[in-house]
């Protein structure tokens, strides 16, 4: 097990570089830092402060740079009636590198976890977390086939729901 302290040093980069991958160009005002100094704030005062390894820890910090994202998007909206909502670029799915409305990403993640759980966080894994898909699989324990079988299928699904 690894405390928080421990593990930031180690994946701060990696962070930094999944938060500028997911803000594209279109960040407005918030730059990759700020989020992941914002995901580490949440991450430090989150009950657990152990980890199994630099995975979890960045299987964990993809969830809250998701939670993160939604939220600002969503008070981003709510703040200026008929304000467009944050966008997110993301490479892989729907129209190739085209940014994404974070929180029409979002509802579509929670249909297909409904449907799909495995599917849903192979895609969050991979599209929040960076993760590769041999780290996706030991992260979840599931064989590497099948994260790219889910890969493919989320994707699929994805670009189905968000076209």
């Amino acid at each position: 097990m690894e405390s928080t302290e421990t593990l930031v040093p180690k994946v701060y980069e990696a962070l930094r570089q999944r938060a500028a991958h997911l803000l594209g160009r279109g960040g407005g005002s918030l730059s990759p830092q700020s989020l992941v100094h914002d995901v580490l704030v949440k991450l430090y005062r989150a009950e657990t402060q152990s980890w199994r390894d630099e995975r979890h820890f960045r299987a964990v910090a993809a969830i809250a740079m998701r939670q993160l994202l939604v939220d600002r998007a969503r008070r981003k909206a709510t703040a200026r009636h008929g304000a467009s909502p944050d966008l997110v670029s993301l490479t892989n799915v729907a129209v190739e590198g085209s940014p994404l409305d974070v929180v029409a990403l979002t509802t579509a993640l929670d249909q297909l976890e409904a449907a799909r759980p495995r599917a849903a966080e192979v895609l969050m894994l991979r599209l929040f977390g960076g993760l590769s898909h041999e780290e996706i699989a030991e992260e979840t324990g599931c064989s590497l086939s099948t994260v790219k079988r889910e890969w493919r299928l989320g994707q699929a699904w994805l670009q189905k729901q968000l076209t």
